[in-house]
């Protein structure tokens, strides 16, 4: 149906270019075609004037408008949409409730849930903290009966446990916090052993002190075994000794694992930390 007729496709025959280089108040159209380029203005503000001028092919109709302002130029900015931000990150969420009587369930991820975690496995954690882990409901109550330790943060999945030492205003300065806590989270903390447990607790390790002259004191020299280091404190506090010098080698003598043979008792025993040189003076018989 074409036959006869040739169809020559019209391409503009010029190139219109802006430039905006070197200054942001200085500004050219360059007109590129075969013939070489052409500077349409320079050093001025591109108006509607040039730009339906020069700058637009003659076979383009367009109305221009004219823009004499610099800031009219410029697109409308659309507003900021707002998002939903939660007030609140669930690893910053309290594990503590104003009630001490109402089940906390905060994230697994909170802070204080990863403390007592790492208090319990890790080490070198535990060389740079004054804290120690109690890890059984009966074994915190004996020792704030018959110690002078101070706890910190208490948790229990134990509601008598709350309530009776809520109820014993003798016991509130003894303690920081105590909060019923969910049995999931007790059991997250304490994962990885065969101990199950009601209660996990913080207490703060007393200072080492050893009377001027003693009259028995045990040494325990490179005794890694907890339950072992255990056994013999309830040995020596049966026996009255005045203290116990633990030296290097020995297990921590402050561990979880030995606060339940001994039942928290070795924290009220006088004890010194050292090598084979003793630092205090004996008196023998």
């Amino acid at each position: 149906m074409f036959a006869g007729r040739r169809f020559v496709a019209e391409f503009p025959r010029h190139i219109y270019v802006i430039s905006n280089r070197g200054s942001s108040s200085s500004t050219s159209v360059i007109v590129l075609s075969s013939k070489g380029s052409q500077v349409v203005a320079k050093d001025k503000p591109v108006t509607g004037d040039v730009v339906s001028r020069s700058i637009l092919p003659s076979w383009l109709e367009c109305d221009v408008v004219p823009v004499t302002d610099k800031s009219s130029a410029v697109s409308e900015v659309k507003p900021l949409r707002l998002r939903k931000i939660r007030p609140f990150s669930a690893t910053t969420l309290s594990i503590f409730h104003p009630n001490p009587l109402c089940v906390a369930t905060p994230s697994r991820k909170n802070a204080i849930i990863k403390h007592l975690w790492r208090l319990r496995v890790n080490s070198s954690y535990r060389k740079h903290q004054d804290t120690r882990l109690v890890t059984s409901g009966d074994v915190i109550l004996h020792m704030l009966r018959h110690t002078d330790c101070v706890f910190g943060n208490i948790f229990t999945t134990r509601k008598s446990l709350v309530e009776l030492i809520l109820g014993d205003s003798s016991l509130r300065s003894r303690f920081g916090r105590i909060q019923l806590l969910d049995r999931h989270l007790l059991r997250y903390c304490l994962r990885g052993t065969s101990t199950t447990s009601d209660s996990i607790a913080e207490v703060t390790i007393p200072n080492p002190s050893i009377p001027s002259n003693p009259r028995v004191v045990i040494a325990l020299d490179n005794i890694r075994y907890p339950q072992n280091v255990g056994n013999i404190i309830r040995i020596a506090i049966g026996l009255n000794v005045d203290g116990i010098y633990y030296l290097r080698g020995t297990a921590d003598p402050f561990d979880w694992k030995v606060t339940q043979v001994t039942g928290g008792l070795q924290f009220k025993l006088p004890y010194q930390r050292g090598g084979l040189y003793f630092g205090f003076s004996c008196q023998f018989p």
